[in-house]
């Protein structure tokens, strides 16, 4: 009966972690592609938990440029290039509640993505 009742203790913390936190749809933004080859949705992927911004990397990168802009007044609140890292946590607590923009630029692709700062 115990474990019964620490399992489900242990079930409901991590479903309420998985509530919290909110995945950023990352959309590429790169050169038109005239012969439609199928371009796949990039493997980078970026959410935000508890006003804390963290971008994952499929594999570690040269360098990353992440720049972060208030969507309503366009200020840069965030810039900064990232050198041989696979994962970046941005504290977002420092800002106004509102919408945000991320413009990630990798070697190959520039991606962005909208999120809601709370």
């Amino acid at each position: 009966m115990r474990i019964k009742l620490l399992l489900l203790l242990c079930s409901l913390l991590v479903i309420g972690k998985w509530a919290s936190a909110h995945d950023i749809c990352l959309q590429r933004k790169a050169r038109p592609n005239p012969m439609e080859i199928p371009i796949f949705p990039p493997s980078e992927n970026c959410a935000i938990l508890s006003n804390i911004l963290n971008v994952n990397f499929d594999r570690t990168k040269d360098y990353a440029t992440i720049t972060v802009t208030n969507k309503a007044t366009g200020e840069i609140v965030h810039s900064k290039t990232y050198h041989n890292t696979n994962f970046v946590m941005i504290d977002m607590s420092f800002c106004d509640k509102g919408e945000y923009t991320i413009y990630i630029t990798l070697d190959d692709c520039l991606l962005e993505g909208i999120f809601t700062v709370q």
